[in-house]
């Protein structure tokens, strides 16, 4: 992958998650580069922990709440998203 095509999905990265995300997030919370790993080349992304609720949007669908557990997300229902935003982002 030359530096032009680099430039360009990085680009188009950054795009998606700020199409996807609401809020955006600034800054530091979310970073993305491509790294080298042996001989491939990988996207790699790191996510910080927002200070408030970062929901996922979706083109004609309501917005979606997740929450990382170990390796793995879960998508949260009304009443879960409504409990965990109370328990971890108190006002």
């Amino acid at each position: 992958m030359c530096n032009n095509s680099e430039d360009e999905y990085l680009r188009r990265v950054g795009q998606k998650i700020a199409e996807r995300l609401d809020p955006m997030p600034l800054g530091k919370e979310v970073e993305y580069r491509i790294v080298r790993d042996d001989e491939r080349l990988v996207l790699k992304v790191e996510v910080a922990k927002a200070p408030s609720p970062v929901w996922i949007k979706r083109k004609g669908q309501p917005e979606e709440l997740y929450v990382r557990t170990s390796s793995m997300s879960q998508k949260l229902n009304t009443r879960e998203a409504n409990d965990y935003i109370h328990r971890t982002f108190p006002r």
